[in-house]
Formats: structure tokens, sequence, C-alpha cells
């Protein structure tokens, strides 16, 4: 008796019982069923992705396949530990039904009823397999398997592509680097917004200021597919082309990077824009002139006269930011507005008030959202209020560019293409 091949994505195009299709990258097949052989010893090579929603409710499955090598009768079949995924208990394997696309093997359904996946999760784990003959008897070990487990919160949304054996199938190389930003997290609205903290914090970017000859905020990582953007999340990842990006490049990121975890994230692309109220970009300190290295522009220090216009303070003149639930989340900067300690003290004891009335329902996720939302992060703000917190509006020149002509604020949706 020898365990030949697992199957965890084994139905292509419903995911309430089964792993969704993944890959590890454009370039390179990986999670293709069966996910595990025989000769798999490391968990990396055997990948299977979960999403919360569609199998929420269902008797998620896998499919096990043996060769009784001989053995005739009927066999008892279990496999202890698992991790997230719990151990599989005892089924009942008849050696004399083989598959027949698969000659002298057997299949053997199991389903994760102790299975643990209830928010967004990376985890290695591993089944100790064991077999006794039906009659009962000590079991026998048969093989330790390890695997790769991810859990989302939903079916990845574009510019992922869900539909089996596509090159933007998820990428593994992608949820290896994003998973462990938000562990734990159930909920889209909080996961959004704990993402695109982390990310501002733990990418190692900047913000594209100007320097030397430059303009200020060019992209380093994004290209034209026809009518549409191109991008590789995993240059942007590994920073491939420099660690100096513009607001398009955060927007794009943040966009494949909360799509591929099932969250409904639009990329919007702002034209004309506008001089800024003091901000913090990604990877600088705090300024209002954005592009202040810029030999473009007369004053070069990042925070000027409230009331300069160009050409001594920069403008943008488009600026990328996402939204989710029709509010919007800027990877690419924080406002510099930080809400008075006393109105932290007064948001405190509100969860306080609110933890102890509902036992504990309103957690930390809560408190630490409005706190992170009370200190500058522009997440899930509406586009008025956004308006308000990050445009310089303050005096009649501050409401037009250079030519004299107003900003005219339009806002168009950006589809995105995987390179």
């Amino acid at each position: 008796m020898s365990l030949e091949q697992i199957i965890f994505n084994h139905d292509k195009a419903d995911f309430a019982t089964s792993a969704i299709n993944i890959r590890k990258n454009m370039d390179i097949e990986g999670g293709i069923p069966p996910e595990w052989v025989k000769g798999n010893t490391l968990a990396t090579e055997s990948p299977a992705a979960y999403a919360l929603a569609p199998i929420s409710g269902n008797d998620v499955k896998i499919i096990a396949v043996f060769d009784p090598n001989g053995f005739d009768g009927d066999v008892e079949i279990q496999a202890l530990n698992g991790g997230i995924l719990g151990a599989l208990s005892p089924e009942m394997l008849s050696t004399g039904s083989p598959n027949p696309d698969n000659p002298g093997l057997v299949d053997l359904e199991f389903v994760l009823s102790n299975h643990t996946m209830k928010s967004i999760s990376l985890q290695d784990i591993q089944w100790q397999w064991q077999y006794r003959p039906s009659g009962g008897g000590a079991w026998t070990d048969l093989e330790t398997t390890s695997h790769r487990i991810y859990v989302i919160l939903d079916l990845p949304e574009t510019p992922w592509i869900n539909a089996a054996n596509n090159n933007h199938n998820p990428w593994t190389d992608v949820l290896d680097e994003i998973c462990p930003k938000v562990l734990g997290q159930k909920d889209k609205k909080y996961t959004a917004a704990r993402l695109l903290t982390r990310l501002y914090n733990e990418l190692g970017v900047q913000y594209d200021v100007g320097e030397g000859d430059g303009i200020g905020g060019q992209s380093a990582y994004l290209s034209s597919v026809g009518s549409d953007w191109g991008f590789d999340p995993i240059d942007f990842i590994n920073k491939t082309n420099g660690d100096t990006v513009n607001c398009n490049d955060c927007a794009t990121a943040y966009n494949s990077f909360a799509s591929i975890l099932g969250i409904e994230v639009e990329q919007m692309f702002h034209q004309t824009f506008g001089y800024l109220n003091n901000v913090v970009p990604i990877g600088r300190g705090e300024c209002n002139h954005p592009f202040y290295l810029s030999d473009a522009f007369n004053l070069h220090d990042p925070i000027v006269g409230p009331d300069e216009v160009h050409p001594d303070r920069a403008y943008f003149k488009n600026h990328g930011y996402c939204r989710y639930n029709d509010k919007n989340y800027d990877l690419t900067m924080k406002s510099a507005q930080v809400a008075p300690d006393s109105s932290i003290a007064a948001l405190i004891l509100v969860w306080l008030l609110l933890f102890i009335l509902t036992l504990g329902k309103i957690g930390t996720e809560w408190l630490t959202f409005h706190l992170n939302k009370a200190n500058g992060w522009l997440i899930d703000i509406a586009e008025s209020d956004y308006r308000d917190v990050v445009i310089d509006i303050s005096t009649e020149p501050e409401t037009k560019d250079k030519n004299g002509n107003a900003f005219t604020h339009n806002i168009i949706n950006i589809s995105l293409v995987l390179l």
C-alpha cells in the first residue's frame, strides 16, 4: 500500500469544496493538481489555497490516490495532525475499485471536517498517513506529507483570473509576501486598512521627489498594454527597478495585493488633482511641495509657505489611489493632520465601553482601524473628505494650475494587466 498523489484543487470551476486555481508566478506553474506526488518532501512543493467566502458552510474535500501494491480487500485510511486543515477522519478504501483514468490506482475522498480555516492564513502543515485492515487493529504508518496552505478572504479579483490554466491565476510568490502582513484578518475593510499600513511601513520604497535632474512623480513599474496598464508585482516586491516610485506605482501595487486576497478594489486615476496640504509621502518626511528636489521649481524645501504656487511649489497634475466599498485608500501618502490627544483618548474610552457592552465583540481590530484613521492614514475615507484633507484650496490661486486653469478632478477607473 502506498500513497501516490493528493489533489486539493479537484474542481477547477467551483471552489465551494475545492482549493482554488493557483500558480507560482507568471512563468512557473505551481499548485497544479495533483499538488502532492510521491517523492515530494517540502511544503513549498505542494501548495494549495482556499477562499473563505465560497467554502463557508460547505464540506471542503481532498482526494488521495493510492496504489494497493497487491493489498487485497478493504483498508481503512486516516491522517493525523494537519494543522489548519485538521486531521483526516478514517475512510474506507476498497482496493477492488480502481480509478479507470489511473489503472492500478484507487481514489479516496476525504472531507476536511476538522479544518479551522476562519481567517487569512499561511501555514505549512504535515499529515501523518496511516492504514489498517477494515476489521480494525493497530494503525501502520504509511507516509508523511507536507503542504503549504494559503487561506484568503474571497476569490481573487481582477487583475487576477480564477479560470483554470491561466498565467494570471493567483501567484504563490505574491501570496508568500502578502498573507503574512494580514494574518488572522477576517473582515475585508479591516484587511484593506491593515494591508495598506503594513505596505506603507514595510515596502522599503520612497516617493519620487525629483532628485537630480528629475521632474518628480515618475513611474518606475508601469507600462502600457494597449489601453491597459501593465504591472509586474514580483518586480515591485523585489524592487527590480529601484526603490523610487510614484503614486500610480503605489496604487497599482495596492490594487494587485488587495485583489489577490479577494478584496474588491478599484484603482482610480484622478486628473487634474491640485496642491497638497501637509502630507507624508511613502518613504519621505512631511511636505506640501512634493517635488522639492526637482530643478523645475524655485524652492527646494519640502515644506514651503502654505500659499506658495508654481513655479515655487509643485502640485499633482494627477494622482493614483484605490477604492474599496466607495471609500478611498491611498498608499502613496499619509495626511500630516493628526487628531489631538484628547480625541485619541476619547476614542479609546468609546472602545472600552463598547468592548464591555458587547462582551468583547468590538475587538482590537476596530480600535486599531479607528486609531489609524485618527492618525492620518488615508483609509476608508469618502472622496469629499479625502479632498478636504489632502488638497490645498486655501487661496484662489491654489485652485488653478500653472496656466490658470481650474483643477478638474476627473476620476477614471484603471484597467490593470499583470506582466
